[in-house]
This record gives C-alpha cells, structure tokens and sequence, in this order.
C-alpha cells in the first residue's frame, strides 16, 4: 500500500505542477523593507526545513521551489508544501488502517482501502496557506518558501465526509487508537 501512497501523491504533484505552468502570470511587488530576510538567515524565521510539523491543533507542511519569476516559486513551493503535508496525511492513515488490520478484518477490505483514499483526497483542497515568502538568490533566481496548514479538527470533519454513506468504515478509522493520538 505505501507505493499506492507514493503513486498517487506523485500523480498529485504531477498535475498541480502542469496547471501552475499554465496559470496566467501575475505582477508581483517585492516590498524590499518586509519581503528580504537578513542575508544572514538561510530561511524566513516561520520555515522549518524538516518539511513537516505538528502541534496539538494543526498539522503545518513546507516547501520550497526556485524560479526565474517570483510567484512560480511560491506556487510551486505551495505545491511542495501540500504534498509533504498529504503524504504525512496518508501515513498517518496507513498506520492507523494497517494497526487495525491487526483485530478488524474489514480494514483489509478493498472497499475500506478506497473509501479511505477518498477521504483523504479531500486534504488538498482544504489547506490553508499560512505563509509565503520569494527571496531572489545570487542574483539569479528566486527561491519561494510556503508554509500550509490544515488543523486536525477540520481533517477529522474532511475524513469524516469522506466516508459519507459509509458510517461502519467510518466507525473503525475514528476509533482507532493511532488516528485518536494523531488528532490529539
């Protein structure tokens, strides 16, 4: 299952990354006062270069990408950043559907499986970006940063729909002990 996991994810990024490349340009002003870190700083003080975080009400992913154009790299450092925080998301889900499998054979059920893998494909589209930043490096490119988040309880409300007409599949993922911690 982690290789569906990869694949999807993979397929994800694929995508997301085409439609950027076709997204109409923007204008974008660099307020040199706000938008420079210190050239002593490597990354904005908000970037955790580990790519992922959690704290007891959100999940936070980071991405970074470079760029001749400053809003390409922030779009596709937000793309970075939604598949670091999806691919946690999944395995987070794919520990808690295979520490089930253990004592609930429906767990192993091809119908479970893909009912989960909807619920989770409800995580990108409801993240929220909380920060960005371009910095233009070496007189050459910029480098954009993001940072998105998606707070455990709207993932618990997201999965929930997810398994909409699925209340006995719903059941065993809500109550099991690794996705309670997680959401903790």
């Amino acid at each position: 299952m982690p290789y569906f996991t990869k694949a999807i994810s993979l397929i994800a990024i694929s995508t997301l990354i085409t439609i950027s490349a076709c997204a109409p340009t923007e204008t974008v002003t660099l307020d040199e006062s706000v938008a420079e870190a210190p050239t002593s700083q490597k990354y904005p003080g908000w970037y955790n270069s580990s790519g992922f975080l959690s704290d007891s009400l959100s999940y936070h992913a980071f991405g970074t990408a470079i760029s001749s154009d400053s809003v390409i790299a922030i779009a596709n450092a937000k793309l970075q950043a939604n598949a670091v925080l999806e691919d946690h998301i999944a395995e987070l889900l794919e520990d808690a559907r295979e520490d089930m499998e253990e004592v609930e054979s429906e767990a192993s059920e091809t119908a479970f499986i893909i009912q989960l893998r909807i619920a989770h494909g409800k995580v990108e589209e409801n993240t929220t970006t909380s920060e960005t930043f371009a910095k233009f490096e070496n007189g050459e490119y910029y480098r954009g940063y993001s940072q998105v988040t998606l707070s455990k309880e709207q993932l618990f409300n997201l999965l929930e729909s997810g398994f909409e007409g699925e209340s006995r599949y719903w059941e065993l993922i809500a109550n099991s002990e690794l996705f309670i911690k997680a959401l903790k």
